[in-house]
């Protein structure tokens, strides 16, 4: 999504954008667009452009094309890279491409590029990308198989684009950004998320419908998700998220992870939106590793917000000179701990609970251990929290 692109960029990442454009353009390939085998390039057809050497090479060396020069960044431009004997690597690493359609039967490299398609995009022979960003824009549909690694770098969709990436398994300080309606990332062979010393990757889906989707993901770390109007996540056997946050906002985003049950130091956050997560039974917060501004964890915040950990049992506040700090702190907020029998206050670490304002309510009505001295509940404006 649009407004994504600046923050994503400031990590570091590379844009790869597909977007549709008039179908009343001309052919591509005098084969099937997508099956093809032969890129067709004459006067005829002076927007196609086809690569022409089977062993690979640099995307910017025009030696490497039928036309003897480098296809301009364009969104009217169609590319093809495809040739008797393909056998190569194409290298992506100036030059910035932007194009149209585009299809390659020859494995990608991308190393810190932007390129930009706008229309659709196939990548059968696989991607290897550092640093590089997929993102299909309008109702651009972008599909890479084949053997698929990234190392750092975004994916996104928007606004009806979608993006398949069908061979990923794992990535590492892997960004997501997918803007409604419609948009959709899907990767249906990943099982992990990693991330590196430094690195806080953003997962940032927004509007009707906009969805990532990961059938098979197990676990993430340092992870943030954040949904906004009616956005979804869809990991039904995520088990693992730590050290990371989970934002939904508004009444019909949907964060759908049922197994989720490891979340120590993930902060959860919903504002006019609900989450619940049934599978965690457990919580820990290091307090030392929250910035002065405090260390707000479980935290409802507005009209109709809620989070809900009905299985939740024991909580741990470990460490720090900040408090541990869980609230629904706005009117008819709402966090369900009702399932909380022990508070856990250790080196030092200290938990409070504030409940502000009229109808809003922390329920604690299991809670039976805690320590008085290290841990504290404060309600003002009518603001309840039952014990």
């Amino acid at each position: 999504m649009k407004s994504a692109l600046p923050l994503l960029r400031t990590l570091g990442v590379v844009v790869l954008l597909a977007a549709a454009r008039s179908a009343a353009a001309g052919p591509v390939f005098s084969n099937d667009f997508e099956t093809g085998t032969v890129c067709h390039w004459d006067d005829a057809f002076p927007t196609v452009y086809c690569w022409s050497n089977p062993a690979g090479g640099q995307w910017t060396n025009a030696a490497n094309w039928k036309h003897g020069s480098v296809p301009p960044n364009s969104s009217n431009i169609d590319v093809g890279i495809d040739v008797d004997g393909l056998s190569g690597t194409v290298v992506v690493s100036a030059a910035n491409p932007v194009v149209h359609n585009v299809v390659s039967h020859a494995s990608i490299q991308m190393d810190g590029q932007l390129f930009e398609v706008a229309g659709k995009g196939i990548f059968d022979a696989g991607l290897s990308s550092v640093a590089g960003n997929l993102e299909a824009l309008s109702s651009g549909d972008l599909t890479v198989t084949g053997a698929t690694n990234l190392d750092g770098g975004s994916l996104g969709a928007n606004s009806g684009g979608h993006v398949t990436l069908a061979s990923l398994t794992t990535a590492s300080d892997l960004s997501v950004s997918v803007g409604g309606p419609g948009g959709e990332v899907a990767l249906p062979a990943l099982t992990s998320l990693t991330s590196t010393a430094g690195h806080a990757p953003l997962m940032i889906l927004q509007g009707d419908g906009a969805t990532f989707s990961a059938p098979l993901l197990t676990s993430a770390s340092k992870l943030n998700v954040a949904l906004t109007q009616g956005a979804v996540f869809s990991a039904p056997l995520l088990t693992t998220l730590d050290h990371g946050q989970i934002s939904v906002s508004g009444a019909t985003s949907s964060f759908d992870a049922p197994d989720l049950g490891a979340i120590d130091d993930t902060q959860i956050a919903a504002a006019a939106g609900s989450i619940s997560l049934p599978g965690v039974l457990s919580y820990k917060v290091d307090t030392s590793l929250c910035s002065l501004l405090g260390c707000w964890k479980i935290v409802a915040n507005g009209s109709g917000a809620a989070v809900s950990l009905p299985n939740l049992v024991t909580l741990t506040a470990d460490g720090g000179s900040q408090f541990l700090k869980i609230g629904a702190i706005t009117p008819g907020a709402q966090v369900d701990l009702s399932g909380v029998t022990t508070i856990v206050t250790e080196n030092t670490g200290t938990a409070l609970f504030e409940a502000d304002g009229a109808g809003s309510l922390i329920d604690l009505s299991a809670l039976t251990t805690y320590d008085n001295g290290s841990v504290s509940f404060v309600t003002t404006s009518n603001g309840v929290i039952q014990m």
